[in-house]
């Protein structure tokens, strides 16, 4: 069993476009059908709440990093007592 993942990764995509060459149907691109018009949608939904989610990571990581700060500056005046 191979335990490197990037190789699992590179033989899994290499077979998706060996089988998508051999088993697929070269006219969905012109006659989408339902299945598609799903994978758009999820793919819409995801890629709204990722943006959601960036402000308030950034945010957040800026807070904690500030009053991290605010922390080591009472430490470091403690210390020199």
């Amino acid at each position: 069993m191979l335990k490197n993942i990037t190789l699992q990764v590179v033989i899994a995509g290499m077979l998706g476009v060996v089988l998508a060459e051999f088993l697929g149907d070269p006219d969905w691109i012109a006659n989408p059908n339902s299945t598609y018009e799903a994978v758009l949608l999820l793919k819409s939904a995801f890629l709204a709440a990722l943006r959601m989610l960036i402000a308030p990571l950034i945010f957040f990581s800026l807070l904690g990093g500030i009053t991290s700060l605010g922390r080591s500056v009472v430490v470091v005046k403690g210390a020199s007592r």
